[in-house]
């Protein structure tokens, strides 16, 4: 029984298994959120009434932000089930940073109408860092004053290491140049983000 959300740092992988049954007379399309936005590696699995494998689903940030099923921030599945039918679904996560797991259902649309608020607001706050970042490098380009570029050096990083807080580096992560988005350069940047405040002080 998964009876906390925080399962601490872990080595291997954590598994979930769980049943939907879909008591109403229509095929109802949903999404199932992992509850992590960094997961390395998930992978969904539907069996049937008859405990055989039906779908498989994988997702997680060793996989490019444009070969998901779901192109989301958050490691998320969808699943569709037909009136009456039961579903058996394990789901296998693996991550090498905190390892949080907080599963959630949604409906099909209440997931996307939510993701979509949601990047509206994070387009705006990451444009909004962005104009900050090129005002003080003009700044800097005009006046010849160091303090400019430190505090457009500054922005850059905190800009990074919130995007790998929120998942939204996995949108942006040369994935092809680079490979996956791993654990060290996320602990590089949030190091170098957070001793950059030193140049202030």
């Amino acid at each position: 029984p998964l009876n906390e959300s925080g399962l601490g740092f872990r080595t291997g992988a954590v598994w979930l298994r769980f049943q939907l049954h879909n008591p109403s007379g229509k095929r109802v399309q949903l999404v199932l959120e992992a509850g992590n936005n960094h997961v390395h590696e998930a992978k969904l699995y539907t069996l049937n009434s008859a405990g055989q494998v039906v779908r498989q689903n994988l997702s997680g940030n060793d996989i490019a932000f444009n070969q998901r099923d779901l192109m989301s921030v958050t490691v998320a599945f969808p699943i569709a089930i037909e009136a009456g039918e039961t579903q058996q679904l394990y789901i296998k996560l693996r991550a090498s940073r905190l390892m949080q797991v907080t599963p959630v259902l949604h409906l099909y649309s209440d997931f996307f109408n939510s993701e979509s608020t949601s990047k509206l607001y994070t387009y705006s706050f990451y444009g909004f860092v962005l104009g900050m970042i090129i005002y003080n490098l003009l700044i800097a380009a005009s006046v010849r004053e160091p303090t400019f570029l430190a505090f457009a050096f500054f922005l850059v990083m905190w800009g990074l290491n919130l995007a790998g807080i929120d998942g939204f580096i996995y949108q942006i992560w040369p994935y092809q140049l680079l490979g996956s988005y791993s654990t060290l350069p996320f602990y590089i940047i949030a190091g170098i983000c957070h001793t950059s405040v030193a140049i202030f002080t």
